[in-house]
């Protein structure tokens, strides 16, 4: 079968064009760094790559939550860690109250200390992170306590969670109603302050030594149990900031292997294309030069 000269220009320029193609390649991925720059490069590695894409997006979602998570128990915590102070020095203070050589100005003078520690509590009741109030329950945009002689809860009682990773979520938020009630009798710490403070001011000394002290008593440990839940939850927002940071170590190890260029493959095989090419162009250089006059010398 005939070979003509056009058939063999032809398959010389073909040639050449393929190889100036995974020359290029090969310095992409040299310049580059990386293995895959287009989806035909490798159909599988790109949808492995594509995956731990969104995997890694979601991690990062979710460290996002349990930082905020954090921010949100840790504020919590401060809070009632301030509030636990107040309430110990409230107690010193019944006990003075409650001495029988505390005269009755003394009281008057303590009832009026008592009156600013309960205004020191509702300042802590309404902490904030960012611009939403802790102890508000969802009602995050409005302070749920105001100052001054009412103790009315201006909160609700919804629960605040946030994601620690796939259809795993924690609640994060403790309700004011919770711990300090909404006063009115209701027993809680607001309601108690309120009642020594009466009782001060009144000279009730017997209210003083038994049952405003079991109330508080009461409400110390009331306030303690749920800092100690605050705390568990802070470990498990620590144990899943861990989990998550190995998580996402691991997929961004699967991801530059899959991704990435293995470098000095990279640079031997663009070498060896490169001799491949430049002894390509002689060949063809010397197959395409004869003409019609070298034919006739």
């Amino acid at each position: 079968m005939r070979i003509t000269t056009q058939a063999m220009t032809s398959r010389i320029l073909a040639d050449l064009q393929a190889s100036q193609t995974r020359l290029a390649t090969l310095q992409s991925q040299v310049s580059t760094g990386r293995r895959i720059s287009q989806a035909s490069d490798d159909p599988l590695g790109t949808a492995d790559a594509l995956r731990q894409r969104a995997d890694m997006a979601g991690i990062a979602r979710d460290q996002q939550s349990v930082s905020d998570a954090g921010n949100w128990v840790s504020a919590t915590d401060s809070a009632l860690s301030q509030v636990t102070d107040v309430m110990h020095r409230v107690k010193e203070l019944t006990v003075q109250g409650a001495n029988g050589a505390t005269t009755t100005a003394g009281r008057a003078a303590i009832a009026a200390e008592i009156g600013q520690l309960i205004e020191s509590v509702k300042s802590s009741a309404n902490a904030k992170v960012g611009d939403s109030y802790i102890f508000g329950g969802t009602a995050t945009t409005a302070p749920p306590y105001t100052a001054g002689a009412s103790d009315a809860y201006a909160g609700d009682n919804g629960t605040i969670a946030r994601s620690i990773g796939p259809g795993v979520s924690v609640p994060v938020n403790t309700t004011g109603a919770q711990v300090f009630g909404s006063g009115g009798g209701d027993g809680k710490l607001l309601d108690t302050l309120r009642n020594i403070q009466a009782h001060l001011s009144a000279n009730n000394v017997n209210a003083l030594g038994t049952t405003d002290l079991q109330a508080l008593d009461a409400n110390l440990d009331a306030v303690t149990s749920v800092q100690a839940g605050v705390g568990a939850t802070q470990n498990r927002l620590d144990a899943a900031a861990s989990r998550l940071t190995d998580a996402a170590t691991t997929v961004a190890k699967a991801n530059d292997s899959t991704e990435s260029a293995d470098l000095a493959a990279s640079l031997m095989h663009l070498s060896a294309q490169s001799t491949a090419y430049q002894a390509a162009l002689k060949s063809a250089s010397s197959i395409m030069q004869p003409s019609l006059l070298d034919f006739l010398h």
